[in-house]
């Protein structure tokens, strides 16, 4: 399944933008996000649904909001700098490890 988006992700690099088919090669468990501070960094990333209820990731959700409303279509934006994005996500593992 990976497989499947990581090749509709390039094939979205290439067009500029995400296809309604790219949503739905998403595996099932996880929600595409660009994420994207206003120097015009920006990635894209498969997050699991349950790291959604993190607190960080809640503080970025609001944030995202406030940027972008909640009316957003298409796959979710998240305006913070990939850095710090991958470290929220790499420190909400190492705890899921730690249990």
């Amino acid at each position: 399944m990976m497989r499947i988006w990581k090749k509709n992700n390039q094939a979205m690099e290439k067009s500029g933008g995400m296809k309604r088919e790219d949503v739905r090669a998403t595996p099932k468990g996880f929600v595409p996000v660009i994420i994207g501070d206003r120097n015009g960094c920006s990635e894209r990333r498969l997050v699991r649904v349950e790291l959604l209820r993190d607190q960080r990731m809640v503080e970025l959700l609001e944030l995202a909001a406030q940027e972008f409303g909640y009316d957003q279509q298409g796959v979710l934006r998240i305006p913070c700098d990939p850095d710090y994005f991958r470290q929220v996500i790499t420190h909400k593992h190492h705890e899921q490890i730690e249990r």
